[in-house]
């Protein structure tokens, strides 16, 4: 079972057979980033209130299908966040009653950026500076896109998928997001209106099995388009050891290593 949060957020649970007869539920939290937090039940075994076992103060209620993060803000899956003074913007609108935004499609491809041709386009109106109308334009390109991987022969399948390759600004400049084109579809590079970039490079790794390939970051190179160049990390892994290491190098070249232990060694996860 998945319940999935807006901004990223979601809740997910799994069981475990512990005798043929009797089974018990664990819940975690995937945030924005992709970090998985594990939550434990409160002491109380009738409740349904649960609370990372990490630093992170994330809590979720199975009941109600509400996850808090560390600040207050109160996230569910029929609306946005609610922050810690009960705003919230539901179904696109705001806790005054004012519609948010309104979308619609458009033909009209100006100002669209990217390499790839443009498959599709909208328009966003979102509530702009002194009661007025800010509207946004999101282009998007279609790519072919591994879909779905056979286990049992190591084929896989493809589909074309609508990625976002630009949105445009009200001022006329513009984001643009670009993707590998290896069937992955990884983000590649950001653009910035601004000028300056931030690219990704990957490398696939297929676990103990080899069903399929996962890719990991290897370097992230960011230049800010303000005459210093190109700063770069780099991400080198280690997955044949337990518990698995990724050293991160900054620009400056420092080092700082992170591990990550699978319960029973590297391959049991």
């Amino acid at each position: 079972m998945q319940i999935v949060g807006n901004y990223g957020y979601s809740a997910r649970s799994s069981k475990a057979q512990l005798t043929q007869t009797y089974s018990t539920t664990f819940w975690s939290i995937i945030d924005p980033l992709g970090a998985t937090h594990v939550l434990a039940q409160y002491p109380n075994l009738t409740s349904q209130s649960w609370e990372s076992l990490d630093a992170s103060g994330i809590s979720y209620n199975a009941n109600t299908g509400v996850i808090t993060t560390s600040d207050g803000t109160r996230i569910n899956s029929s609306c946005g966040p609610e922050d810690t003074n009960g705003n919230e913007i539901c179904n696109g609108v705001d806790t005054v009653g004012r519609t948010v935004s309104t979308s619609s499609s458009t033909t009209d491809y100006s100002g669209c950026t990217g390499s790839l041709a443009i498959s599709s386009a909208m328009l966003v109106d979102y509530v702009g500076p002194n009661g007025g109308t800010s509207t946004f334009k999101l282009c998007y390109a279609t790519m072919s896109v591994i879909w779905q991987y056979d286990i049992t022969d190591g084929t896989n399948s493809s589909k074309n998928v609508s990625m976002l390759q630009s949105v445009v600004l009200p001022g006329d400049t513009a984001w643009t997001f670009q993707y590998s084109n290896d069937g992955q579809a990884n983000l590649a590079q950001i653009t910035f209106p601004t000028g300056g970039t931030i690219s990704y490079t990957y490398v696939n790794h297929s676990g103990c099995r080899n069903d399929w390939s996962t890719p990991y970051v290897t370097s992230r190179t960011v230049n800010a388009n303000d005459g210093t160049g190109n700063q770069m990390w780099s991400y080198t892994w280690n997955f044949s050891v337990n518990p698995q290491t990724v050293t991160v190098s900054d620009p400056l070249g420092n080092n700082t290593v992170y591990s990550s232990t699978s319960l029973g060694g590297p391959c049991s996860m």
